[in-house]
């Protein structure tokens, strides 16, 4: 990204978004146009709302989650160690 950013343009300011924003975006992200399995339903809104509206990480958590199998366990792992990431 930083190749195809200019060397004096204003920084984007970017909003955070509401809940029920970053609840779409990270299951977008993790599963395209599917919807998500209702087994992982809530654990996937737990992971939206520690991710405080950020839209960059909500994607990138989605991201990573998305190439994980689709299991509760793993999806609790990458919750409960998302607090040493996030500020």
């Amino acid at each position: 990204m930083a190749l195809h950013g200019k060397c004096h343009s204003d920084p984007l300011d970017l909003r955070l978004l509401r809940l029920e924003e970053g609840l779409e975006l990270l299951e977008k992200t993790m599963f395209g146009e599917e919807r998500c399995p209702d087994e992982l339903k809530d654990v996937g809104d737990k992971i939206a709302l520690k991710c405080n509206g950020l839209p960059f990480v909500l994607d990138l958590i989605g991201g990573i989650i998305s190439r994980k199998e689709k299991k509760e366990a793993l999806w609790l792992e990458v919750l409960n160690n998302l607090s040493s990431f996030i500020i």
